[in-house]
């Protein structure tokens, strides 16, 4: 038996309703049904891949005009929407942990005026064919460190699934999430997923059928909620390469991470960079420590310092506005290391000598 979908802590309730599409216009809700026997009939590869982005694109609009109402009442300067952007066959730039996977569908935060224009295309695209060619992203393509979450289209559920190698590579590139959330999809319907730090992906047992609009709407909102819960203290830089602004202890750096560690765990993440204002350069370390850990790895350095061959900290801070991570069995909080150098495992001690003089200066 399927567990109720509303015993998800990361899948949250909302007021909209399948009878209360009120938002979308007469001949988009009867759209959004002839979207659900498109998908079901996979026609072709790439007209379900455009129904199922014009449904959750369409649903998002739906979504976004509460959120947008919400942020403007908060004084928000820029109200964002999420869009479902179509990326088979598709390389996302950033890709500096050499991932080389190319997700279906992947979810990101654009401007309202954008995803009315990528709906538009979408329309104009499936109107044109009945096996209509992938529109082109243009401005909307995301580097991985903008990728909000990720989905997966196969035309029959084979047991085969990929959407957890997606959402490991998601989760390992948004440093700023607390967790990732996925869709796995076929004619039939969809399975919802959910990774974080705190326990083993967590997934829906059974299909959800594709007119089960409250559901989808659940999910679609759980993105915007997923957003609105990101580290303050980091910032994608919108550029090919994977680069971030981050703070820490009140002094701003930018880093380019190199190594970083699947979920659940610590899902440590390593970047490299300098001081935005001095240049030096810094290497960043991020991670989620267990509540129960007897050494918090900031303060073991802290009381090292100055001691020679070991790893200099510069700074150490909990993350200020970030949430502690409380689901499941454990509890986590999230921690910012920054040092002069790159610390190595003692296993990397090749000689002797070093390994003396190391315990020595301890």
């Amino acid at each position: 038996m399927r567990k109720d979908v509303g015993e998800q802590p990361w899948l949250p309730a909302t007021d909209q309703h399948p009878e209360s599409l009120s938002s979308l216009s007469p001949e988009d809700v009867g759209l959004v049904d002839k979207l659900v026997e498109k998908i079901k009939s996979w026609s072709s590869e790439h007209t379900s891949y455009l129904s199922a982005a014009l449904l959750l694109n369409m649903l998002s609009t739906y979504i976004a005009r509460a959120e947008i109402a919400k942020t403007e009442t908060e004084n928000s300067a820029k109200p964002l929407t999420v869009a479902f952007l179509v990326t088979a066959n598709t390389a996302l730039p950033g890709d500096s942990l050499d991932a080389h996977i190319q997700p279906h569908m992947v979810a990101r935060v654009c401007r309202p005026d954008q995803l009315e224009s990528y709906i538009n295309t979408l329309k104009k695209s499936m109107a044109t064919s009945d096996n209509p060619n992938l529109p082109s992203l243009d401005d909307l393509r995301p580097a991985w460190g903008q990728v909000l979450g990720t989905l997966e289209f196969e035309k029959r559920n084979t047991g085969k699934c990929d959407i957890g190698n997606y959402m490991w590579v998601n989760k390992m590139y948004r440093v700023d999430l607390p967790h990732i959330i996925g869709l796995a999809a076929c004619r039939g319907g969809f399975n919802l997923y959910m990774l974080c730090p705190n326990v083993e992906m967590q997934a829906s047992q059974e299909d959800y059928a594709w007119n089960d609009y409250q559901t989808l709407m659940r999910y679609v909102k759980s993105l915007y909620l997923c957003h609105r819960a990101k580290d303050p203290n980091f910032d994608c830089l919108p550029v090919s390469a994977q680069a971030w602004v981050c703070q820490v202890e009140g002094k701003k750096y930018i880093v380019f991470p190199f190594y970083a560690t699947r979920a659940p765990g610590r899902c440590t993440w390593v970047a490299a960079g300098a001081d935005l204002k001095t240049r030096k350069p810094v290497v960043l370390k991020v991670y989620w420590a267990d509540d129960n850990s007897h050494a918090i790895e900031g303060e073991i350095c802290e009381k090292l310092k100055g001691v020679k061959d070991v790893m200099q900290p510069v700074a150490f801070e909990c993350a200020p506005d970030v949430e502690k991570m409380d689901w499941g069995d454990k509890s986590r909080q999230k921690y910012y290391l920054l040092t002069e150098d790159l610390g190595l495992p003692l296993s990397k001690c090749e000689k002797l000598t070093d390994f003396l003089h190391l315990m020595i200066d301890l």
